[in-house]
């Protein structure tokens, strides 16, 4: 068999022609290779940062998902790092902290909170005076860092808690009173605007979450709805307002409390 024979000019045009029809045969089926999203935790939710006394709480979501939207099943643990800063400076936003302050096991702190999927973290080695920021790093099973989340607030003198707590109790009630915390006398010092009134059974500690859902301004709280013949325990601590950051007191001496139905 003879293939035809074509002038070299024609042959060059004939070989662009075919390659560029293989080229556009292609399009719409295959495009350049786009990197998957790492199966790595993404960043911790909802993170919090307050100041009860002389320590900062510091607080978060644990995530349910990895970067690549599967559920996040093989949490290992998380790595809470920390640095300081001059709050009249201002927080160095562009210094991640790199001092590793603690690691915080997620089994072991689920088995040991009621499953709870928020952590709390207390930070006790604090001054006033000095702004802190942290970086909180999910680690996988496989110790794999996921997305980090920032937060950063200055620590000031805490307020005087409420002194003289006393309780009276009902049928299914406890009523606490308190004395007021006085106001500060100098300008630029933390004012008293309320106060957070926790709870816990017997022999627990006490939460980080107050009854309250806003500073309580007066001095008497009536706790309704309980259980009678059971033991609970109540503090109360100061809060105050320094600018825009909102702070408390250490807490009151600890008082327990029966209600009892009347004979």
């Amino acid at each position: 068999m003879h293939l035809p024979c074509f002038p070299a000019r024609n042959c060059s045009f004939l070989i662009c022609a075919l390659l560029l029809a293989l080229a556009l045969s292609g399009c719409g089926k295959k495009g350049p290779v786009m990197p998957l999203e790492a199966r790595l935790p993404v960043a911790p939710t909802d993170v919090t940062l307050s100041q009860r006394g002389e320590s900062l709480l510091l607080g978060w979501d644990v995530p349910k998902f990895n970067q690549d939207g599967s559920e996040l099943t093989k949490l290992k643990r998380f790595d809470i790092y920390r640095i300081d800063y001059d709050p009249a400076r201002g927080c160095p936003e562009c210094r991640n902290p790199t001092h590793l302050l603690q690691q915080i096991d997620a089994d072991y702190y689920r088995s040991t909170s009621g499953d709870s999927r928020r952590i709390y973290m207390w930070d006790h080695f604090v001054q006033p005076g000095s702004g802190y920021r942290y970086r909180i790093v999910p680690v996988n099973n496989k110790d794999q860092a996921g997305n980090a989340a920032t937060i950063h607030r200055p620590c000031f003198p805490a307020p005087p808690p409420p002194e003289n707590l006393r309780v009276e109790t009902a049928d299914r009630q406890v009523t606490l009173q308190w004395d007021a915390a006085p106001q500060p006398e100098n300008s630029g010092q933390p004012v008293v605007i309320g106060y957070n009134i926790y709870r816990c059974n017997a022999g627990e500690y006490f939460g980080p979450r107050p009854l309250n859902r806003e500073p309580f301004k007066p001095t008497l709280y009536v706790d309704m709805n309980l259980d009678n013949n059971h033991t609970y325990r109540y503090t109360v601590r100061t809060v105050a307002q320094h600018d825009e950051f909102v702070l408390e007191s250490e807490a009151a001496p600890a008082i327990s409390a029966t209600p009892a139905a009347p004979f």
